[in-house]
């Protein structure tokens, strides 16, 4: 079965559309729901994504998270990614200094 149809109490089955964006359902707000892209048009003619609030979309609640760009969600995580990436290069090398040094 197709991962984007999914089956309702009724029996029947219903289409879900498809994230284009991997950050659509990994991106959590603190209020507990995953983000939506939305395209937003630049005086120049280009375009940007910005990510808000699944409950705002549906004005479920008063969530007050504003909407991030997708420019800086993308920075964050190089950032993070860089940064462990980095300790974990630190935590291999004292291990194996602590290893050679019990060897010799």
């Amino acid at each position: 079965m197709d991962s984007h149809i999914i089956k309702m109490k009724n029996g029947r089955y219903k289409p879900v559309a498809k994230t284009l964006s991997m950050w659509s359902r990994k991106v959590v707000c603190e209020c507990g729901h995953s983000f939506v892209r939305n395209k937003i048009n630049c005086p120049n003619g280009d375009f940007s994504y910005y990510f808000y609030c699944n409950s705002k979309s549906r004005n479920k609640s008063d969530c007050k998270i504003s909407r991030v760009p997708q420019w800086k969600l993308e920075l964050m995580s190089k950032v993070i990614f860089n940064h462990i990436f980095n300790e974990r290069k630190e935590i291999a090398n004292m291990t194996d200094v602590n290893l050679y040094k019990d060897i010799m």
